[in-house]
């Protein structure tokens, strides 16, 4: 079974008020599958306090990045990663993290070709 991004984008819209305009322009890029801006938008969206609180970043990333992983740009997929990294509180569980999206970031960056307009 996949994952349900929109569901999990509208969910966050409902329980989070003063956040709900940021979710809803993350869903926004999204739908419309304009990965760079949405990369970027969430490289600041991430550094918000109200996401730096409990796992708020780990199920950001399990609902929602993980699923176009694959079209970020590896520099700014680490970026991201180490941020949603710390609020991992297992030591063992975070390193397995980090670990597992190495190795994939590492296939995909050989295999990684830029657009050129």
């Amino acid at each position: 079974m996949g994952i349900d991004v929109p569901g999990y984008l509208g969910e966050q819209q409902r329980k989070s008020s003063e956040l709900a305009p940021e979710w809803a322009a993350l869903e926004e890029l999204y739908n419309k599958k304009l990965w760079h801006q949405l990369t970027l938008r969430l490289g600041e969206f991430i550094k918000n306090p109200a996401l730096l609180q409990g796992d708020a970043l780990v199920r950001l990333y399990q609902n929602f990045i993980v699923d176009f992983e694959n079209r970020i740009n590896p520099l700014a997929l680490a970026e991201i990663v180490v941020i949603v990294s710390r609020q991992i509180t297992d030591v063992t569980e975070a390193l397995q993290f980090l670990e597992v999206l190495i190795i994939s970031t590492f296939e995909d960056i050989r295999n990684y070709r830029p657009i050129r307009y």
